[in-house]
């Protein structure tokens, strides 16, 4: 935990951490459309894209939901690639009208495949 604190007060750290941040903003926008697509084609839980997607996330980079801050430099890195490819697959699967339920599939597909590229640990 110390050495986490230490990190944070590094201008990488927090360069990285503002970065992060903007790009989660990216993702959100694309989940709000993934939201509204998804309820016109039925869904009655489509408000919970934000949380299951946060939880994706979170879980591949290893942190829990609301341990960002205490994130290392690294996870911060590899959670702004992670929300990326998200935040795309969410954009390709409403260009071509992907099924809603499918988009997650590929977002968790995607993730898994770039986990493995990167030889980041694998997901329980």
């Amino acid at each position: 935990m110390k050495q986490i604190l230490l990190e944070k007060q590094t201008a990488l750290w927090q360069n990285t951490r503002i970065e992060a941040k903007a790009n989660r903003l990216k993702e959100t926008d694309e989940i709000k459309a993934l939201v509204a697509y998804a309820k016109e084609n039925g869904s009655k839980n489509a408000d919970k894209y934000y949380i299951t997607f946060s939880n994706l996330a979170n879980k591949a980079v290893g942190i829990d939901s609301n341990q960002r801050n205490i994130a290392t430099t690294n996870q911060l890195n590899n959670l702004i690639l992670i929300e990326n490819i998200i935040n795309h697959v969410i954009q390709e699967g409403l260009q071509q009208q992907i099924y809603y339920k499918k988009i997650y599939k590929c977002c968790k597909k995607r993730i898994e495949q770039f986990r493995y590229i990167a030889y980041l640990e694998k997901i329980a």
